[in-house]
């Protein structure tokens, strides 16, 4: 039985077929990783600072809401990303295109 598939071309294309595949596949992927921030051209990142603050040693300090602001004012941002800080988690209504 063993001897009969070995000897099937059908099963030879589907192997190369998938060999292929997963070569095709490999490479397509191969440049993101040689240069990743070269090719990340304006990814979107959303911020959702939930930050209530604390009080230490008398005065109120909010480090969310201060790295939420430096990262939408461009301080934080590589140029490859692009920070947009929303109000809450909630999804917001999609908009159509």
């Amino acid at each position: 039985m063993s001897k009969q598939l070995v000897r099937n071309p059908l099963l030879w294309v589907g192997a190369a077929a998938a060999a292929a595949v997963a070569l095709l596949v490999t490479f397509a992927y191969l440049g993101a990783f040689l240069d990743p921030s070269g090719n990340a051209n304006h990814v979107p990142v959303a911020i959702v600072t939930e930050d209530a603050g604390a009080s230490l040693g008398g005065t109120q300090v909010n480090l969310g809401g201060r790295l939420a602001a430096a990262a939408a004012a461009g301080a934080l941002a590589d140029p490859a990303a692009r920070f947009t800080v929303l109000p809450s988690r909630r999804r917001r209504p999609s908009r159509s295109r």
